[in-house]
């Protein structure tokens, strides 16, 4: 079945090669692996035929309202190798409405292709986070210099190693649909924050950004700052409203904790290698394997 060969692509030839003699987890494609898994009579697999997988076609997109525009910014190595994945289950930001990958380089992902944006070194911020504010800066104004977030209600900006589920995202943001609002999604410390593992913003939100910009580049130390406390602080300045959003919006290790077995929250963070975010995916969307 489906699930078997996801298993045995994303955890399985991953953490045990030597289970699957004559596989390579880098070239082998789904068909193969259910080809191989068929031989051998594992995992209830039939031979592969036509454009799905033995009879079981991946889930469809996740459409619906209020509409969602997700995006990441991954480099290549581990976090591209996560975008992969997302992508081949169509999970994470490829279940969303409409979607982009940032890269620093072009990257085919089976056919997606990402979208280039000039390298800029990260440094260490005052609190010890990655002063990635330039980056994403970039990234921001390549994205709404663009005309295609307009066309939806909310957009995310999701991490590579965030385990992440839209259809969850939109019951937390539809009674906002309209309004100038982001969320803060960690209660932990004073002040309330907003970790950048998930970031969500009204189109009202960007709108003001991208018109007054300026004004937060000149107001803020963007360059020591990570990117999720200037867009906070950018943000309230411009008189954008956070929402606080504390049940089961995010589960982040450096906040409560993460718990993969809840069905109800929207996104865990963080995991950095493509098997522990599929196990994680797996945990929460239906129990694990």
């Amino acid at each position: 079945m489906l699930q078997a060969v996801l298993w045995a692509k994303w955890i399985g030839l991953v953490e045990h090669p030597g289970w699957y003699q004559g596989l390579d987890r880098t070239t082998a494609n789904r068909h193969a692996i259910q080809e191989w898994l068929a031989d051998k009579g594992q995992g209830g697999c039939k031979k592969p035929c036509g454009g799905s997988i033995g009879g079981y076609p991946l889930p469809p997109l996740d459409k619906g309202k209020p509409s969602l525009y997700c995006f990441s910014v991954a480099r290549k190595g581990p976090e591209m190798d996560i975008m992969y994945m997302q992508q081949q289950i169509r999970s994470g930001i490829f279940g969303c409405d409409g979607f982009s990958v940032y890269s620093d380089s072009h990257v085919n992902i089976d056919g997606f292709q990402t979208k280039l944006i000039p390298s800029t070194y990260a440094g260490v911020s005052r609190d010890g986070y990655a002063a990635n504010s330039q980056v994403f800066m970039k990234t921001w104004m390549a994205i709404l210099t663009g005309s295609e977030w307009y066309k939806y209600d909310f957009i995310a900006k999701v991490d590579p190693d965030c385990v992440f589920f839209p259809s969850r995202l939109r019951g937390h943001v539809a009674k906002y649909v309209g309004q100038n609002v982001f969320f803060l999604n960690c209660g932990k410390y004073i002040p309330v924050t907003m970790y950048g593992a998930l970031e969500v913003f009204s189109k009202s939100s960007l709108g003001a950004y991208l018109s007054q910009h300026a004004s937060c580049e000149q107001r803020f130390p963007f360059g020591a700052w990570g990117e999720d406390k200037y867009m906070t602080n950018c943000l309230e300045s411009l008189g954008s409203k956070p929402v606080v959003d504390f049940g089961n919006f995010l589960h982040d290790e450096r906040c409560w904790g993460v718990d993969c077995g809840n069905k109800q929250t929207v996104a865990f963070h963080a995991f950095k290698q493509v098997d522990k975010w599929y196990n994680c995916w797996l945990l929460s969307e239906n129990d694990g394997y």
